[in-house]
């Protein structure tokens, strides 16, 4: 673990959670981030004030997820929530719940924030936040509940079982869950706000062409939807949901164009 004196503006969560909160913009119309930063930065100095003092990296690392979920009361929620919203970082960031995605990437913020190096991981089908401590092991800890796993170093598991997560890769995961939920809540407005970012970066990848096309056909935009899943079915001639697709184009053949 690295003990860090000041707020780690270059780090890798950090950066996730400012092109994540750019890219809600896109959707989100009463996202003001001059409003949601200074909450972000309250909630950081609170956590940096808590630990000020506590050089041992165990008893650091605990104090703070006591405070982020007992005194701040972050957690997951099992109340009717949208899920696009329990998503989205500006309504973890006010309203401190969301999922394991929205929320670890938040506390990860406030870990490094307070001088803690994690990271985000996927082990064992689940999404973690990792917290190594140097010489003798590391911790595991659940975003939603703060729940810690301790392994030592002569019983860390294997490496090739974590699945890291570059900057693109996180922002790329979210941006498609949150394209997801959208779709799962027939907001195809919004749900095509977030393909459109994805296909900006990856302009040739089949299946976010495919999930624009059924966008655009719940959009009645039979004709730009019918381009894109003819590049699916070009490109994926062998997915098993190809031929889904091409029933679809044989619908689309008989619905008269619309112009937007």
């Amino acid at each position: 673990m690295s003990l860090k004196g000041d707020l780690n503006h270059n780090g890798l969560i950090l950066e996730a959670i400012q092109e994540i909160l750019r890219l809600e913009r896109s959707w989100n119309f009463a996202l003001r981030t001059q409003d949601v930063f200074p909450k972000l930065e309250a909630l950081s100095k609170s956590c940096k004030d808590v630990v000020d003092g506590i050089v041992n990296s165990h008893e650091r690392l605990s104090c703070l997820l006591d405070h982020i979920y007992e005194n701040l009361l972050f957690s997951g929620t099992c109340q009717s929530v949208p899920e696009s919203q329990l998503n989205a970082l500006s309504f973890v960031i006010h309203y401190r719940t969301g999922n394991e995605l929205s929320l670890g990437l938040v506390v990860g913020y406030l870990l490094e924030a307070s001088g803690i190096d994690c990271e985000f991981v996927a082990y064992q089908d689940s999404l973690l936040l990792l917290v190594t401590i140097d010489g003798e092991g590391g911790y595991l800890i659940e975003p939603t509940s703060g729940q810690q796993s301790w392994f030592a170093t002569e019983h860390q598991p294997d490496p090739s079982e974590f699945e890291e997560f570059d900057l693109e890769h996180l922002i790329s995961m979210h941006t498609s869950r949150q394209k997801m939920e959208f779709i799962e809540e027939n907001n195809y407005t919004s749900a095509y706000c977030c393909v459109s970012s994805l296909i900006a970066k990856r302009p040739d990848d089949p299946y976010q062409r495919r999930d624009r096309g059924f966008i655009l056909e719940q959009l009645d935009c039979a004709h730009l939807a019918t381009e894109d899943f003819n590049f699916f079915v070009e490109q994926c001639p062998d997915d098993p949901v190809v031929d889904i697709v091409k029933m679809q184009l044989d619908e689309l053949s008989t619905v008269p164009h619309t112009y937007h």
